[in-house]
Order: structure tokens, then C-alpha cells, then sequence
């Protein structure tokens, strides 16, 4: 950094203990480990009993490492750091304020008091500031007395916090300056070189004790909470006011924002991350896991269990692909070993509590529906099945569109005709458009799977074009299904995907929607201990790096350098993009591995919402109807959706709305920031719910999702490879693979089932643990049967209807 214009340094290179400096993570790092924590460690072992220390490293990581230090110099030594944000958690500084004091002497947990430019904290009767003031000028300079006028405010403001207080550290002035005017100033110590440059002194450090009389300015005492050791004003500041995906977004390089590595770092190595320069962090993220990663006793091979299971990482849209083999195998007797890329098991589905409101929030929101038999078959094996809340029974979704609304409701009638009576009565679209297509209906409800899949070379709209259906009621049904089920627009997906989806639609009498009753993430958490509990070894933060074998997989590598060899076989939940990477090469000449690059990852933003006030007028989600040019697609209101009593011990539904959204396909879209997005979501919920006009938003969150699932676009429904590779003992689980079900928590836990069964089979052991899906209803199957006389009498008796209604309405996709 370079001396402030207008001062005696001006255009002069400085250096400080900062970040500002020019050198190296590893080079600043190893300065701090040879020539500043040696001192600090010699004052406090030889009985010092508290220390004021400036310019603190920022990153938890090196916080702990000198609290390891200290305190083995030393066990009674405590630290407390001060935040390392501006005010508001504007900026991320550079360097913070700590204090050290021995705990045997101040028992108390320590309370931090407000105020700017240093840590002031109360230790029972002691009251203690470690000190750091902006530079200014030195003693002499032009600009001197602006310093000492700042120094002069702070100090006096200081004094009135307390009766009695000691603070110490850099006030960048000469404090015999200060002496003669602050009020209470009653002792100083200092070291009167103790900052030069080139001979010059710059600035002082120093220890002044005040003994004010005024009666102390009442600012409220925050009680400091122990971060893995380490004292703070609160655990979830680390991060601001945001959260780690926020802090993410501003502060990680954006070449690491879908790298997998980034999300198996703790919170404290990925705030450690964020202070280093972005040029820093692509070379910092390695070390940050090399340290993380526990110490091997060797790396030579490890005889590998009879069977080697690998999760997912970070990003893997497979929810539940990682738990359901791994569960159905160690039952069975196997010992199984599961590689997880993160700290948690899941995949997908994760979810935490927000850092300022202390609620649960998914990575996006999340829908079950009535026909997911094999997700809630794990579910109920790891107990979390009851946390499953629905809506009101043959409530499937209401549709806004500005103030109107059109709830859709099944009555309990035979399949199809339960479904009929609300789509009569649809008011978004004409009756020209309902009439055009009925015999489109049927004719789905007609078609065999290996029909099904003969439909994959033609989008979804080609595919209703070709059956008379009226553009308007394909935008308006048929594009809401496609966008909000398959996530891609009907004009690209393919139209196997759709049909498969709409006849298990309305194949059933009714289809019921619920909601995780709590964290997404809380579903999955018990499968962990439930695996060890069967004997598995559950590892996490390790990733695979590689696999092992030519004609068949012999086992992994890990990116510590071992290799793990599997005696029956390894299953993979990796999605294509990070499988194949990964691969031997021998292997991804195998056609069924090539066409996997064809698998694209669809993009999400989920955006979360706090108001002062309920906005949503009761409703636990509502969607809006397609419109291609919208952002948000349906909405979920968690105050009317979590039962019982937040965290603080206050009922849900007493809470103000607590909205999530999910923007769909958000590749589509241009860039935005997160306050855009927000804005945009308010636009959106305003059309709807004008209490939104006058309501405050508290707090937001804008999660960004690289990949939710694949795009189910035309041609991908043949490329989805059977869980049983063309690879002898190598197996690949998620919701990607053939499940004869869309991409979701349902079709990742069934592909995991199914790679067990596999398996299994293969080493002559029957096993069904995968649930089949039931034809749909004989009576949809009894309609379907009429297809015989579309061409002849359905098509032409309902384009009549179509002409006598008044035609059909257009309308550009």
C-alpha cells in the first residue's frame, strides 16, 4: 500500500501485517508462524495475563492455529476476535482486533460491547479495548491534526462506556496529544518507536487506563458465543448478515463457484478462503483441503470391503441416490464403505439455518407428491417419514395470474375424470383450447413404455402439434407442466418425458403434494449413524478422484492419493458432468458413457423472503401460470407450511410470511444480481398479494444452483444408462438414470435401489428392494383404449368443437 495523499508518506510503499501487503497466502501465513505467534506466546507464557493484539488475521483457520499455540503454552489462554466486516457488513477487512486473557483469572463468559475500530469487551469488572485507528499522518505531517481530532472523538466516546476501562493497542497518534484534552484519560504506557519507516516515526502503540466519572452510556452488552474455540460476537457473523452462499457470491472466485471442492470446506476454511485476493484462491483451495483431510498412516493400498459404495458431491443432483443402495446393502449383510465429497450425506438435498433469522432454509424449495413409494420407503427406514407435511387432501396446486385464482382440485371419481371438473372450469384458458385437447389426452393415456420412448426424437410441443392441440392451451397446460416439473421449456423437452409424467398425472384418482416439515437436509441426516450402526464406514470430506481397472472396476482413488479396491463393486451417484472426467478412458469409448455428455445441468435460483407481516393470505404455495418471460414459478410460504414452533419457541403459523420461490432454467436468463432478483421477485408477488405493497422485507437470500437435475430436452430419455454399466462391478445411481420417472428425490432414491439390486444379482443374491411403479388405473387405461377411434371420430367430432367454441386461440411459445 501507498503513504494517503496530502501526508508526509504520500506515494511512499508501506507494508503492515495486513492483507493490503503484497505478498503471498503462504508467504503471509508463514511470517505470521516464524516471527509474530513465537512473540506472542513468549509474552503469555512467561505470565502475562491478557494481550491486545492488531492487525489479527481474519481467517478462522489461523485464528485457531495460534489458539492451539497459545493454549499450549498456556490451557487457561482464551481468544476473542472482533468482526472482520465494516458496519453493516458492507466490506470484508483485510484484518481485526483480538484480545488473550487467561480464563483462570476472568471466569466469566466474555460480553462484547459495540464499537467501531476495536474489540471492547467486558470480563466481569474488567473492561478491556484492543485498540486499531485508521492512519492518518504522522506526528508532524500536514494532516496530522485531522488524526488526532478522530482519536480524540474515539477516545472520549470510549471512556463513556465504562467507569473504569484499560484498552491498548495502535491509536496512530502521539496519545501524550491526546492527554491534556480527553476527558478521563488518567494513565498511559507506550513504546515511542515502536512503528518507524526509514528512521521516520509513523506511528505509536499504546496502553491508556480511563477512569472516567461520567455515568457510562448504557450501550447493551452482547454475550460472545465459543466458534470452535475462538470467541465471537456470534457464530453465524462469520459470514454477515447473508449467509455463506451470499458470502460466496461476493467473495469466492467465480472459477470456484461450481468447483465441488468448495463445498466440502467448512464454513471457517471457506471464510478463510474469501480473504485471501481471488488470483489466491484457485491455488489456496487445495492446501485448505490437504489440511483438512485427516492424517493416513500410509498411502499405500487398502484392501477394500466386500463392497466400496461412493456418494455424491456437492452439487449432485441426486438426492437420495447416496442413501438408498448404501442402506439396502449393509442390511443385506455387506460391509459397505460410502465416500462422501462433504461433511454431510444427500446430495441435494441439504438445507442449514440462516445465520440472521435462525430458520431453516433448503438449497431450494422442495415438493413430494403421493407417487414417490420409493423415497418414502427411505424415509420411513431412517424414521424422518412423519416430517412430511401435506396439503389439504385432493389439493394439488392453486394457479395465480395477477388477483385471479384457479385452485386444482380432484374429486373422488375414477381416473381420468377426477381431473375433469377443475379443467373445465379453468378460467386462463378458452374453451376452444380445453375442447383441442381431449383427443391428445387419450391418446397418452393409449401408449406402452416402449411407445413412450419411440417419442424421444420430437419436442414436446411438435408432439401436441401433431395431435391438434391449440397453442394456447400448449403454453398454457402443457408449458406449465414442462417448466415446473421438467424444468425445461415444452418447445425443448422431450416428449417421452412429458407424456411419461402426464399419464402418472392423471392416471391416478388423485395425486397429493407435501412439504419437508422441516430442513430439506433433516430428512437424510439419521442415514449416517443408521449405516454405521450396520457396520458401514461413513467417510466424509474425501473425494474420489479416479477409478481403478480396465475391463472391470477394481476400485477408486482418492484425491489424498489412496486407493481403495472394492471385492464386488463400486456404485457412483456422480452426475454425468463430474463422472466423466473421471473416467479411464477405455471405459468412456463405451457408447453408453460417450452420449453422457449430452446431459446438460439445468440451472436454479431459489430466492428466500422474510416479511414484517403476513403476506400470503394463508397459502402454503401457490404457482403463477406460465409465462415464458416470468422469473419465478411457484412460491412457497413457510410460516403456513412448518408445524409446531420456530426455534425461539414462537407457533409457525403466528409467524410473518417466510416466502421461498424457485427461478427455473435460470440459464435462460441474463446476469443478475442478487438485488435484482429480489426486486423482481417482489414485482412478481405484488401482481398477487398487495399486503406485499406496504410489507418490509427483513431479510433475503438468493440461493444459486449449478445443477438441480438434467434437461430432460429431446433425445436424453434414450441416453439415460441403465444403473448396471457396461463396465463389470461398476454401478451408477441418480436421478439421471433410467427410473421411468422424472428427475427428483423419487427417481434418486429408486436409481439407488436399483444399482443394489444389480449388484446383488450379479453375485447370484435375488433382491427387489426398488419399488415398482403400478400400471395407472384401469379406468385411465379403459379411456386410453379409445385411441382406436381418434383418427376416425375423436379427432374430428372435438375439432368441430374446437371451430363451433370459435377456434383456437395462438400463442407464441
Amino acid at each position: 500500500m501507498k503513504g494517503r495523499s496530502g501526508t508526509v508518506l504520500e506515494g511512499k510503499v508501506l507494508t503492515n501485517n495486513g492483507l493490503s501487503c503484497d505478498e503471498t497466502p503462504e508467504a503471509y501465513a508463514q511470517r505470521l508462524r516464524s516471527r509474530v505467534w513465537p512473540v506472542v506466546c513468549r509474552w503469555l507464557g512467561g505470565g502475562m495475563r491478557m494481550a491486545c493484539l492488531q492487525e489479527f488475521p481474519t481467517q478462522p483457520l489461523l485464528q485457531k492455529e495460534l489458539l492451539g499455540q497459545l493454549q499450549a503454552t498456556r490451557p487457561s489462554l482464551q481468544l476473542a476476535v472482533g468482526s472482520a466486516w465494516e458496519a453493516n457488513f458492507t466490506q470484508l477487512l483485510g484484518h481485526c482486533t483480538a484480545v488473550v486473557w487467561d480464563s483462570s483469572l476472568w471466569r466469566e463468559i466474555p460480553c462484547q460491547v459495540p464499537t467501531a475500530h476495536a474489540l471492547r469487551l467486558q470480563l466481569g469488572t474488567t473492561a478491556i479495548a484492543s485498540v486499531h485507528l485508521p492512519f492518518v499522518d504522522s506526528p508532524g505531517g500536514p494532516r496530522y491534526g485531522d488524526g488526532l481530532k478522530r482519536a480524540l472523538h474515539f477516545v472520549q466516546n470510549l471512556a463513556k462506556t465504562a467507569g473504569q476501562l484499560t484498552a491498548a493497542g495502535d491509536f496512530n497518534v502521539n496519545v501524550e496529544d491526546l492527554k491534556a484534552k480527553a476527558e478521563g484519560l488518567a494513565e498511559i504506557a507506550m513504546v515511542p518507536d515502536s512503528a518507524m519507516f526509514k528512521s521516520q516515526r509513523i506511528t505509536v502503540d499504546a496502553c491508556v487506563k480511563f477512569d472516567s466519572s461520567s455515568t457510562p452510556s448504557g450501550l447493551e452488552a452482547s454475550q460472545m458465543v465459543c466458534h470452535e474455540g475462538v470467541w465471537r460476537l456470534s457464530s453465524a457473523e462469520i459470514f454477515g448478515k447473508d449467509g455463506r452462499d451470499a458470502f460466496v457470491s461476493k467473495h469466492v472466485a467465480q472459477s470456484l463457484h461450481d468447483d465441488p471442492r468448495l463445498w466440502r470446506l467448512s464454513d471457517t476454511a471457506v471464510f478463510s478462503l474469501g480473504c485471501w485476493p481471488f488470483t489466491d484462491q484457485l491455488r489456496e483451495v487445495g492446501r485448505l483441503l490437504r489440511d483438512a483431510m485427516p492424517q493416513r498412516a500410509s498411502k499405500k493400498q487398502k484392501l477394500g470391503n466386500p463392497l466400496l459404495g461412493m456418494s455424491a458431491y456437492a452439487s449432485d443432483s441426486n438426492d437420495s441416490s447416496d442413501a438408498s443402495p448404501c442402506v439396502t446393502l449393509a442390511e443385506r449383510g455387506l460391509k459397505v464403505t460410502v465416500l462422501e465429497s462433504r461433511s454431510i450425506l444427500g446430495g441435494r438435498a441439504r438445507s442449514w439455518i440462516d445465520g440472521v433469522m435462525r430458520d431453516p432454509v433448503h438449497i431450494g424449495p422442495h415438493v413430494v407428491v403421493s407417487e414417490y413409494p420409493n423415497f418414502f420407503k427411505l424415509l420411513e427406514r431412517l424414521g424422518t417419514l412423519e416430517k412430511i407435511v401435506w396439503q389439504p387432501w385432493r389439493h394439488f396446486v392453486t394457479w395465480v395470474k395477477g388477483r385471479q385464482e384457479h385452485h386444482i382440485r380432484t374429486l373422488p371419481l375414477p381416473a381420468p375424470a377426477s381431473w375433469g371438473p377443475v379443467s373445465v372450469v379453468d378460467p386462463f384458458v378458452s374453451w376452444a383450447d380445453k375442447h383441442s385437447t381431449v383427443p391428445a389426452a387419450v391418446h397418452c393415456l393409449s401408449l406402452s413404455e416402449e411407445q413412450l420412448m419411440e417419442l424421444d426424437g420430437q419436442s414436446g410441443a411438435d408432439f401436441l402439434r401433431g395431435l391438434g392441440v391449440t397453442e394456447g392451451y400448449i403454453t398454457h397446460f402443457w408449458g406449465f407442466l414442462s417448466h415446473a416439473i421438467l424444468n425445461v421449456p415444452v418447445e425443448e423437452v422431450s416428449a417421452t418425458a412429458l407424456v411419461r409424467f402426464f399419464r402418472r398425472l392423471v392416471g391416478r384418482s388423485s395425486m397429493e403434494m407435501g412439504f419437508a416439515g422441516c430442513g430439506l437436509g433433516e430428512l437424510l441426516t439419521p442415514a449416517r449413524a443408521e449405516l454405521e450402526k450396520l457396520g458401514s464406514e461413513v467417510r466424509t470430506n474425501c473425494e474420489v478422484t479416479g477409478f481403478l481397472g480396465s475391463d472391470k472396476c477394481e476400485g477408486v482413488i482418492l484425491d489424498s492419493g489412496e486407493k481403495i479396491l472394492a471385492k464386488m463393486g463400486v456404485i457412483s451417484s456422480l452426475p454425468p458432468h463430474t463422472l466423466l472426467p473421471l473416467l479411464p478412458a477405455a471405459w468412456v469409448r463405451h457408447p453408453s458413457f460417450a452420449s453422457l455428455e449430452a446431459l446438460k445441468p439445468c440451472r436454479y435460483l431459489s430466492v428466500y423472503l422474510w416479511f414484517d407481516r403476513k403476506v400470503s393470505e394463508g397459502k402454503q404455495m401457490w404457482a403463477r401460470t406460465y409465462n415464458k418471460d416470468d422469473l419465478n414459478c411457484e412460491f412457497y410460504d413457510f410460516s403456513e407450511i412448518y408445524p409446531g414452533k420456530d426455534s425461539t419457541g414462537k407457533p409457525w403459523k403466528e409467524r410473518p410470511s417466510f416466502i421461498g420461490s424457485n427461478v427455473i432454467d435460470s440459464g435462460r436468463l441474463s446476469d443478475m444480481t442478487d438485488d435484482e432478483i429480489v426486486e423482481r421477485t417482489l414485482q412478481e408477488l405484488r401482481e398477487s398479494f398487495p399486503e406485499v405493497s406496504t410489507a418490509k422485507v427483513v431479510h433475503s437470500v438468493v440461493n444459486r444452483v449449478p445443477m438441480a437435475i438434467h434437461r430432460p430436452v429431446v433425445g436424453t430419455e434414450k441416453l439415460r444408462p441403465d444403473q448396471a454399466s457396461p463396465v463389470k462391478d461398476f454401478y451408477t445411481s441418480g436421478c439421471w438414470t433410467r427410473t421411468e420417472f422424472p428427475c427428483s428425490m423419487e427417481s434418486a432414491a429408486r436409481s439407488g435401489y436399483l444399482a443394489a439390486d444389480k449388484l446383488l444379482t450379479s453375485q447370484g443374491q435375488e433382491s427387489k428392494s426398488a419399488v415398482a411403479y403400478p400400471e395407472i388405473a384401469l379406468s385411465a387405461r379403459l379411456l386410453g383404449a379409445l385411441d382406436v377411434l381418434r383418427p376416425m371420430f375423436l379427432a374430428p367430432f372435438f375439432r368441430g368443437l374446437v371451430w363451433l367454441s370459435g377456434g383456437a386461440r395462438q400463442s407464441k411459445l
